[in-house]
């Protein structure tokens, strides 16, 4: 157990280098190592993790350069506003935290909920601003690229899928009772970890390798051509095995969310790419071309999934085991989100169970006793309404609609968008278009939402920094234009 801790020590003191030299550096490391919550240990009575520690310390050294502003004299002072929602976006997120907050104190369990707000709450959100800052810091070397942030996801993915993949063929690895139907887990205990945290990600992995597809054909070197030949065939890999890898988890919800979310995408791309298509095509013809492809598509992947999964319709439809499972949690969740007669009383259906309290909450409620009581109620509403009360609820539904009301518009912004292709001149200057970017984040967002109808896509260590990621994403990439550099050029390998 010593030589746990002093490996623990070495790597930290490693990291707070790393962080203190290169800060950029060291948040793509955490992008790229979010599955690291799983090594844990403890200081003192205090349970923790490798990504918590890391995040502490990015949000320590980030406060104490921004500030000091050691790191660059002349970069800009600390400005947290911006983007289309400027300061009114931090009603709802203080609102967010006061409700953690709050429901730590309703929890039976303070210890296990105050673990939970740290975890959950706090540490993705203080990652949620060093992240922002570093994105739109276009003066010193800390600079942090959206397409670099993709590439870190990227690699972190490509290794979890190709272990699942080998699973899927040999077994090995896979934690009972999954083994037996040879659901893929990869390093996580659960199929479902796998595909929730793999499926928001294919909308950025689709969008990476359509962009550099394009660019592709505008090189006209021959080395440039074989370097895309190489970034292409990278980004191909990456998507086909995290498809591939959430298939063989067998997660419905995360094939369905990622389903509706390419739909997303490419209605999306055909309204905004009609605007430039008709100079080669007439009206008539580039509407029946993109008609065409749309009924493909979905004709396609609904052969797919019904010879992958051919219950896929039970399962849709809830009439499957898991289904049943699901109803009978939502029932009995209800059944104890409105009980008013409870030492709590009235403030049950106000308050909710409080963190990491649903489990024993329910347990007064729980008649289908041949089911076990989850963690949580596998449904985005009932869990943000069991953990933080109606207040957690509502501020979490605020800022789901700020961020649409901040992404949306910006398809509609000639300054940032239209899905045309990048000109060779904003190529080779790095004002590539942001469009494919700023759908690729409102999809994967839509992939979120609609998974978490049916499990639990944000309480979770990985899943919840990886929720504020995305939504970080989404507030820069709104308010960019051409003549900001936050995507890298198109000199770069795989990013």
């Amino acid at each position: 157990m010593n030589y746990y801790y002093i490996l623990l020590t070495t790597f930290y003191i490693l990291f707070t280098v790393l962080a203190w030299k290169r800060l950029n550096w060291a948040v793509l490391f955490v992008i790229a190592a979010l599955p690291s919550y799983l090594i844990r240990f403890r200081v003192g009575p205090i349970p923790m993790t490798v990504l918590e520690g890391m995040i502490l310390i990015i949000f320590a050294v980030w406060f104490v350069k921004r500030n000091s502003r050691i790191h660059n004299p002349s970069s800009p002072p600390l400005n947290l506003r911006g983007g289309r929602v400027g300061l009114s976006f931090y009603i709802p997120l203080l609102l967010f935290l006061l409700a953690s907050t709050l429901s730590m104190f309703v929890s039976p369990d303070l210890r296990a909920a105050s673990g939970i707000w740290k975890a959950y709450f706090v540490e993705p959100i203080l990652f949620f601003f060093v992240l922002r800052d570093l994105i739109r810091n276009h003066v010193t070397r800390y600079t942090l690229h959206v397409t670099q942030i993709i590439a870190a996801l990227s690699l972190t993915a490509l290794a979890l899928s190709l272990y699942a993949i080998y699973q899927r063929f040999t077994g090995f690895g896979i934690p009972p009772p999954w083994d037996t139907e040879l659901r893929v887990t990869s390093i996580f205990p659960y199929p479902n970890a796998l595909a929730l945290f793999l499926a928001p990600l294919v909308p950025l992995f689709i969008a990476q390798l359509l962009t550099k597809f394009r660019h592709s054909e505008r090189s006209e070197e021959s080395r440039a051509n074989a370097r895309q030949l190489f970034v292409i065939g990278y980004w191909l890999l990456v998507t086909i095995a995290t498809i591939v890898a959430i298939v063989f988890a067998k997660s419905t919800g995360a094939m369905v969310g990622i389903a509706a979310g390419l739909l997303l995408i490419y209605a999306l791309w055909f309204v905004r790419s009609k605007t430039y298509d008709r100079s080669k095509l007439t009206a008539t013809k580039f509407y029946i071309l993109h008609t065409t492809y749309y009924i493909l598509a979905i004709a396609g992947l609904t052969i797919l999934l019904l010879r992958v999964m051919p219950s896929i319709k039970d399962e849709l439809l809830l009439r499957d085991w898991s289904g049943h499972v699901r109803r009978t949690q939502w029932t009995e969740t209800w059944q104890m989100l409105k009980d008013t007669s409870t030492p709590l009383g009235a403030g049950r259906p106000i308050l909710g169970a409080g963190l990491a309290g649903y489990k024993e909450t329910l347990a007064p409620y729980h008649k289908a006793t041949y089911l076990e009581i989850f963690e949580y109620p596998h449904n985005i509403v009932l869990n943000f309404w069991s953990e933080t009360g109606l207040l957690g609820l509502f501020a979490f539904v605020w800022l789901i609609i700020i961020f649409f009301r901040t992404t949306f518009p910006s398809l509609r912004s000639d300054a940032s968008v239209g899905l045309r292709p990048s000109r060779a001149s904003e190529i080779r200057e790095g004002r590539v278009g942001y469009e494919p970017y700023t759908i690729a984040v409102m999809t994967s967002m839509v992939v979120v939402l609609i998974h978490g109808l049916v499990d639990v896509p944000y309480f979770k260590n990985d899943l919840a920094i990886l929720f504020w990621i995305v939504y970080a994403l989404g507030m820069e990439l709104s308010k960019s234009t051409l003549s900001q550099p936050l995507l890298t050029t198109d000199k770069d390998v795989i990013y």
